[in-house]
């Protein structure tokens, strides 16, 4: 089952690289959403719609799913009120970039490994990247706005659901990170093709 739940995981984070490759190099939402002919339309509509479920089933599997029961196995944080204080207490970071700085910390003491905090940072940065490609596949205008709210949503969903089924902590530089990231990604995408997002946003 470990084996599994392993070879899951770095699946998910696979496609994830493999589908923000795919939209950066234009082999995915390269057309104009509002140019193209209804029934290609619809197709394409349709094949970034599958696209759209299995990445979120992905990001979902990554942060949340394969971590269930790792903290309190077989329990939630909302089963009884006293198991909602002792698991949130120090789970719950609404200082930004504190994470970041300890970790930063503790790389240059030793304690923290870089390799581990590279991975953590970069794994943060690119999760939401997709939002940005899809975005841009679905909208003709206000990418940029739109990917950083959509891809704000999303985290802040993410982090409080990681929470809420004892998966982890609610971590403000996971969600800068996560919007950053898409943010980011979606100036990217205007600036490899052609400065379009000029006239669009």
């Amino acid at each position: 089952m470990k084996d599994v739940k392993t070879a899951l995981y770095y699946a998910s984070i696979a496609y994830i690289l493999l589908l923000s490759a795919l939209f950066l190099t234009g082999r995915v939402g390269s057309g104009d959403p509002g140019r193209e002919k209804r029934g290609t339309r619809a197709a394409a509509a349709a094949g970034r719609g599958v696209l759209l479920l299995l990445w979120a089933g992905a990001a979902l599997y990554v942060t949340v799913l394969s971590r269930l029961g790792r903290d309190l196995p077989g329990r939630f944080i909302f089963s009884s009120g006293e198991t909602m204080r002792s698991y949130a207490e120090g789970r719950i970071n609404l200082d930004p970039f504190r994470t970041v700085r300890n970790m930063i910390r503790g790389t240059r003491a030793g304690t923290f490994s870089p390799a581990a905090a590279a991975l953590n940072i970069a794994g943060n940065l690119i999760l939401f990247c997709p939002v940005a490609g899809f975005v841009r596949s679905f909208s003709r205008r206000g990418r940029i706005l739109l990917t950083f709210l959509w891809s704000l949503i999303g985290s802040l969903a993410v982090e409080a659901t990681q929470l809420l089924l004892t998966a982890g902590s609610f971590d403000v530089d996971d969600v800068i990170l996560n919007a950053g990231g898409a943010v980011l990604f979606a100036l990217i995408l205007a600036a490899a093709r052609g400065g379009g997002e000029k006239e669009k946003n």
